[in-house]
């Protein structure tokens, strides 16, 4: 069973690889950049009163990476894929106890976007998970799931211009302590019908709904200015 499982592991990892480079092969930009940070620290301290000696250490390697792409698919069309990868080792060690912490974060990311000089949309989505382990400790993990989508104009004249945004993000956890849903709608427009005459208008609703507590919570607000 366990060849069987690493060998379906080993085909799904070609198969990722194959797509990824297939779609490089057709990306206008490609963006990679890594960092690798290593720290080590240790100390000593010593009780006057029995001459006993405290040594403590610490040591922390951070790996960072980031992985981009971007298509253009046609006039004023794009398309972007991408990944951050984040993995964090800690190990401490006082009085001969030692303890590892072990944090994996990883971010992928689809966006296709709208551009020209009067309209603009876009959708997005992005998952962040992240994983911890700690020493003699329960293995935790984290997921958020954020759906975007926005539109605007930018029309030429006395028209006004606005912009319209909506977000779902869904937030869980394991062991549960969280699993909510947040809905925001942010719409916002400028008007100027004459010479030194400007008309602003904003409105934001977050929608929460705490589906471990049971509870829905909505808070709307408007703002206007006159200048």
């Amino acid at each position: 069973m366990d060849r069987l499982r690493w060998l379906y592991i080993g085909v799904g990892a070609v198969a990722v690889v194959l797509h990824v480079m297939a779609f490089a092969c057709l990306a206008d930009d490609i963006s990679f950049n890594a960092r690798l940070r290593a720290t080590k620290s240790d100390s000593q301290t010593t009780l006057k009163t029995t001459n006993e000696r405290i040594d403590a250490d610490f040591y922390n390697f951070d790996q960072r990476y980031n992985l981009s792409f971007t298509k253009s698919l046609f006039p004023y069309l794009s398309f972007a894929a991408g990944s951050f990868y984040q993995k964090n080792e800690i190990t401490t060690t006082s009085e001969n106890l030692e303890t590892e912490i072990n944090q994996d974060r990883i971010s992928p990311y689809l966006e296709m976007n709208l551009s020209n000089p009067v309209l603009k949309a876009g959708i997005a989505y992005r998952k962040t998970r992240v994983e911890e382990e700690i020493t003699d400790l329960e293995k935790t993990s984290s997921d958020r799931d954020q759906y975007t989508a926005i539109l605007g104009m930018t029309p030429v004249g006395l028209l006004p211009r606005w912009n319209l945004s909506y977000t779902r993000t869904l937030t869980s956890d394991k062991p549960e302590t969280v699993d909510q849903q947040v809905d925001l709608i942010n719409f916002t427009t400028q008007y100027a019908p004459i010479n030194d005459l400007n008309l602003d208008y904003a409105f934001t609703q977050t929608e929460t709904d705490n589906r471990l507590q049971g509870f829905t919570t909505t808070e709307q607000n408007h703002f206007g200015r006159l200048t």
